[in-house]
């Protein structure tokens, strides 16, 4: 689903694409969950915060 180009060039390159046909049918869901992740950062880095914080069971 996902076509990755590796560039012998120094400092190597890659490049990802998605393959027709079935890769590119992910575009919308995956534009939708970049769309939340821009929407929501500030309440994911809140609750990763707390969730670091909290005391470690044993």
């Amino acid at each position: 689903m996902i076509l990755r180009t590796v560039y012998p060039e120094a400092p190597i390159r890659v490049e990802y694409a998605p393959t027709p046909p079935l890769g590119q049918t992910l575009r919308g869901s995956l534009k939708a969950l970049t769309e939340w992740s821009v929407q929501h950062i500030e309440d994911v880095r809140t609750t990763r915060e707390e969730y670091d914080g909290r005391p470690e069971k044993r």
